[in-house]
């Protein structure tokens, strides 16, 4: 029997600050000779709106659509005030279902051969996106948008924190850091993420939630 074919349709979630946007931005345009929809939240999409030219923008990739979703947070809020925990919880209560609902949505708003193949979210959004791509049965792909070295290193934060790497007060920055294949020799303590730098590794939110996060994404090997 011949397989009918399933033209690709890739939705890109990346995390709400400019830094993260932008690549993901990037990897969006190379994707764009298939469908593309691009997920801002609503905040970030107002801003997109009124800084770029939608209509040159979309005639370049007719292919490519943009949609947002609630972040749960106050529109008149200041983002910059807010903590990293203020922001994960509002997405996880509001942002993870309207993603959801968008995703079906897409579903049945296009043709068989166009609903969503593909989510590529962004490595920190495990949290919103994991258990939403199962039930629905959309593969996921993650994208941290940070450099690969920073990657390889948050897969051994147990290890630096079981070696009393982690955590380490600002003094002392150019004390050797060992234990991580490939880094030996030349990483400090500068070298590693400011999130290493806290008084407690267990009570620690943020440092925990990228730990977290790490393993959570699907990948098919992980480093021990």
């Amino acid at each position: 029997m011949e397989r009918s074919h399933v033209n690709p349709h890739v939705v890109l979630l990346p995390y709400p600050l400019q830094g993260q946007i932008k690549p993901m931005m990037s990897l969006a345009e190379l994707l764009a000779s298939a469908k593309v929809t691009f997920v801002n939240t609503d905040h970030n999409h107002d801003l997109l709106l009124r800084n770029t030219d939608i209509t040159s923008f979309c005639n370049r990739f007719p292919n490519f659509q943009f949609r947002s979703i609630p972040s749960g947070l106050p529109a008149n809020v200041i983002r910059s005030g807010l903590t990293a925990k203020d922001v994960f919880d509002a997405m996880k209560a509001v942002s993870k279902p309207a993603f959801r609902d968008m995703l079906i949505s897409l579903g049945e708003e296009t043709e068989q051969r166009q609903r969503p193949t593909c989510v590529i979210a962004d490595g920190i959004l495990c949290f919103l996106t994991l258990d939403v791509s199962k039930e629905l049965q959309i593969p996921l792909l993650t994208l941290r948008t940070h450099n690969a070295s920073y990657s390889w290193i948050y897969f051994h934060f147990p290890k630096l924190i079981e070696d009393g790497h982690i955590p380490f007060p600002d003094e002392n920055m150019d004390k050797p850091v060992a234990g991580i294949p490939g880094f030996e020799n030349f990483l400090r303590n500068r070298d590693l993420p400011g999130t290493c730098r806290v008084k407690t590794s267990d009570n620690d939110y943020l440092l925990q939630f990228f730990i977290g996060e790490t393993f959570a994404m699907p990948l098919k090997l992980k480093p021990p």
